[in-house]
Parts: C-alpha cells; structure tokens; sequence
C-alpha cells in the first residue's frame, strides 16, 4: 500500500488450540514492515466440520457423491494435524497509516446488515482521523449532532418511572445496538448541533449531582467511539484548542 492507500478484503482466520483467530489477524497486521490502521469485523464462525462440507460442495461435490466424503474427511484431517477448532469469516480493513495514531478495531458482529458498508467505513476512517488530532479540551468545545438513524429503546419494569435498560440503536452503518448509561443516553439526546459538548456534559453533571469533571473524563472517551462508529457527528470546522 502507498501511504494512506486502502485495502478491503473478505478473509477467514482459524482458531488454533484456544488461540483467538482475531487475536491471530492481529498478530498478522503487527509483523507488517509498515505501520497499517486495522478494521477486522467477524461476520460468522463455523466450526471445522461446517467449513470442510462448505467448500467441498463449493467445489462441485454434493452429499452422497463419490469424492464427498474422502473430501471432507482430507479437510478435517488437516484441521486436526493442525489443532484447527474453528474458521471465523469476515472483511478486513487495512490502511497504510500516515502518522495519526493507528486504528485497531477488531470485533465480532453477526448481526445482520441489509446496506453497503462503503459509505459507513469511509465516514468512520475520516471520523477517527479528525478525532486523533483532537484534544479532550477541543473535543469538549466541538458542537455534535445525533445521526438520523439512531433511534432510543427504553425498557421499564412494570410500575418503575425509571428505565431498567437504554439501548441506542443504529439503522445505518453495522446497526449496532449499546446499552449506554443515563449520563451518556442524556448527551446524545442533547446532540443536535447547538451545543457544545462540554456544555452539555457540565449541564448533565448538574441534573444527576455528580462532578462535571469526573463526568467528562468518564464520557468523552465514550463520544469518541460513538463519532467513530457513526452514532454522532460533527457540525462545522474543528474547533480551537480553548487552552492556546
């Protein structure tokens, strides 16, 4: 890759006697001779048995056919000569890194996922690139919006005014699903492109008694991966550093 260039990939990963199969991509994008940002996503796993008859029947063998089984019993062989316990399916994104500190998400997400992730990926590498050159304190002084596709689930227990559990959940990009926290489902509730963050987040503090600074360090590295992961986004220019 030249610098900055990117490479997305479909790939599988085994997993080897206990060893993690992302924890093996990982070791995969260490030993490269040039620092590389990652985005490695587990769609599915299957077990040694699964992946044999999958590629058996891909190659033109069906079940009952002469060559099937010796085809899969040669697979399954190998895998256990090699202690293979499993085969993880997923995309890989990988970039020549240019001197921002290195993106590192390796993650597994089966649900299902009706869009193309292109837009989604290109927003989240733009977002963690603006984000790395951000301070907490500018950070604080951004001005954030929730995205359009992020919806509140609230689930109460019958009689209790209080919610039990808050899920934000995301219609666009993975579709991802978090339970989140009163103080966080409040800030992104606030987020829509009027205030600033850390005026949000000294309001909030004030609603719930709690320190504002405690409250901040506590949230602003959980607004970072919501800007990454597409939850929110960013209104107008990056702002100054308020400490010079």
């Amino acid at each position: 890759l030249t610098p900055g260039g990117v490479a997305q990939l479909l790939g599988n990963w085994e997993y080897r006697d206990g060893e993690d199969g992302l924890e093996r991509v990982r070791a995969w994008v260490a030993a490269s001779p040039v620092p590389l940002d990652a985005w490695i996503v587990e769609r599915e796993q299957l077990d040694p048995l699964a992946y044999a008859q999958l590629w058996v029947r891909d190659g033109g063998s069906a079940p009952g056919g002469d060559d099937y089984a010796r085809l899969v019993g040669a697979w399954l062989d190998d895998f256990a000569d090699r202690g293979v316990t499993a085969v993880g399916f997923g995309y890989l994104l990988l970039r020549r890194a240019t001197g921002v500190p290195t993106l590192a998400r390796y993650e597994r997400m089966p649900q299902p996922i009706d869009h193309a992730l292109g837009p989604h990926l290109a927003a989240s590498l733009a977002a963690h690139d603006r984000l790395a050159a951000l301070t907490d304190a500018q950070l604080a002084a951004s001005v954030l919006h929730v995205a359009p596709d992020v919806t509140d689930a609230r689930h109460h227990r019958p009689g209790e005014e209080a919610p039990t559990v808050i899920e934000l959940r995301q219609g666009a990009g993975f579709q991802r699903a978090l339970v989140v926290d009163p103080g966080l489902a409040a800030l992104v509730g606030a987020c829509d492109g009027d205030l600033a963050v850390g005026v949000l987040v000294a309001a909030i503090a004030d609603l719930l008694e709690v320190d504002p600074d405690a409250l901040a360090a506590d949230l602003l590295p959980r607004v970072r991966e919501l800007v990454v992961t597409g939850f929110l986004g960013f209104d107008g220019p990056e702002p100054a550093d308020p400490a010079g």
